[in-house]
């Protein structure tokens, strides 16, 4: 039975805002995790790399939830790219603590390919079972990748398959995250473990659509819905490209987009061009204002349609089974 876990999350940390940097879904993913497991009494450390200097060494976020940040490289921001060098410092960080500790973890999860590489340090030098859920796979990557995005790095790729076949389990969110597994990079099918992500029910759940669009000051009409960061590889402008075909048949679709900016400097206003039209000559572009996300999803009912893009997504055009009331989804053939 396991009684204590270690969470490994080097680039990014649960306590920090969506939409801040590089922090998205994993980071509410991770933080709605530690606090369901501690709340069912399995201890939760989390270990990640101290990004500012007023840190904390210690957080303690709820009773059995705590988060460590570990000193490797500077105390601050960084790409996730500029992180690899700092691994080796990292991992014998996480490797003090253990072993300074009074408490042992009966397991250590990582998360995302940089984590792994330092869990893998922890179960060869510590004997502790690992698992790790990549989140993101660098082939998968590479097999979705935009023109003006670069290749994976050849040592990700090599991690990543490094990890697959040292880990104890490797976790896949979707049965086509465990075939990208096995197509990609050989996986074994029996160290995977498919965990499809919950839903928080306390912000997503059903409400009156009219009322939803009245308290936002949207009114009436066909909607289309982005949610996702404001940077390249979530697609904004594919979205914006969409809907631009979209008005062929719709001409009144509007187009909702909902998320922070990666860069969170600025003035919380941005423009984004859509991709020029060979029959008007010119391009279309749209204003952005930032909102809260928390705030529209405790607030919103389904819209006319949703749009969600995301590069190198385990499920990117998997339709659901079932449809929201209300809901309208268009197949990307006829989106663009």
């Amino acid at each position: 039975m396991i009684a204590r876990v270690a969470f490994i999350s080097m680039h990014t940390s649960p306590l920090r805002n969506p939409g801040e940097g590089d922090a998205g879904g994993m980071n509410v993913y991770l933080h709605e995790l530690s606090t369901t497991m501690a709340a069912q009494n399995v201890a939760v450390d989390v270990f990640t790399r101290r990004d500012h200097l007023r840190l904390p060494e210690t957080v303690t976020v709820a009773p059995g939830y705590r988060v460590h940040h570990l000193q490797a490289g500077p105390p601050c921001a960084l790409p996730i790219e500029w992180q690899a060098p700092h691994l080796e410092e990292f991992s014998q960080a996480i490797l003090e603590r253990l072993e300074a500790g009074t408490a042992r973890p009966d397991l250590v999860h990582s998360h995302y390919w940089l984590s792994g590489w330092a869990a893998l340090e922890v179960k060869e030098k510590l004997g502790i079972p690992m698992a790790n859920s990549f989140h993101t796979l660098g082939r998968v990557k590479d097999a979705t990748r935009r023109a003006d995005q670069s290749p994976t790095h050849p040592m990700r790729i090599a991690t990543e398959e490094t990890l697959i076949s040292g880990a104890d389990c490797v976790v896949a969110s979707t049965p086509f995250e465990a075939d990208d597994l096995m197509d990609h990079y050989g996986a074994d099918p029996t160290k995977l473990c498919i965990s499809p992500p919950g839903v928080n029910r306390t912000h997503f759940k059903p409400g009156d659509q009219a009322t939803a669009r009245r308290r936002l000051g949207l009114g009436a009409g066909p909607l289309a819905l982005f949610v996702g960061r404001i940077q390249a590889l979530k697609g904004p402008d594919v979205a914006l490209a969409a809907v631009e075909t979209a008005r062929r048949r719709i001409p009144d679709l509007r187009l909702l987009v909902v998320g922070g900016r990666a860069d969170p400097r600025g003035n919380g206003r941005w423009r984004l061009c859509a991709p020029r039209r060979p029959d008007s000559g010119r391009g279309r572009s749209a204003s952005i204002r930032r909102s809260p996300t928390t705030g529209w999803a405790t607030s919103t009912a389904p819209p006319t349609c949703w749009w969600r893009r995301r590069a190198a997504s385990h499920s990117v055009w998997r339709w659901p089974r079932r449809r929201p009331a209300g809901c309208r989804w268009w197949p990307p053939g006829e989106v663009g």
